[in-house]
């Protein structure tokens, strides 16, 4: 009996004091994605696809990676330099000459990392920074836009 009462004694403080806080989950970091994506339309898909626990100049932070897409409204453009995707606008007042229209329904995609901050309360965001993007004019789900990509 002694034994086990030690284990569980010495479990207890290993989970209490040796894990840490958990890692933030995705739906927080969804929440923050959505803000910044809300442009382009609802996010139809997010994918946590990775998180890192570290330390930066003495703060823990956690960075999840993720892959979101999102079904885009009308009237956005496809802005290209060299031949390279630059950036997809939306044309607010009909005058945009540069750039490819994209229909309506257009699937925006895009990975990128939500970067999180240990505090006395959890978890608490920190900032955010959109990786690669694209698109996909046909009406394909994300999986086949990721793979079509070639993101997978």
């Amino acid at each position: 009996m002694r034994v086990t009462v030690r284990t569980l004694v010495v479990s207890t403080v290993f989970v209490l004091f040796g894990c840490g806080a958990p890692s933030p989950a995705a739906t927080e970091a969804r929440k923050v994605v959505e803000r910044h994506l809300e442009q382009f339309g609802e996010i139809t898909d997010f994918r946590k696809t990775n998180g890192l626990e570290g330390n930066v100049s003495g703060f823990k932070v956690y960075r999840l990676i993720f892959r979101a897409a999102v079904r885009m409204g009308p009237g956005f453009h496809a802005i290209r330099v060299g031949g390279r995707l630059q950036e997809i606008r939306r044309d607010e007042a009909g005058f945009l000459e540069e750039g490819t229209s994209l229909p309506e329904g257009t699937l925006y995609v895009a990975e990128g990392e939500v970067l999180f901050q240990a505090s006395e309360k959890g978890w608490i965001y920190d900032s955010w920074r959109r990786g690669k993007f694209g698109y996909c004019t046909t009406q394909q789900t994300p999986a086949d836009c990721y793979r079509f990509l070639k993101w997978d």
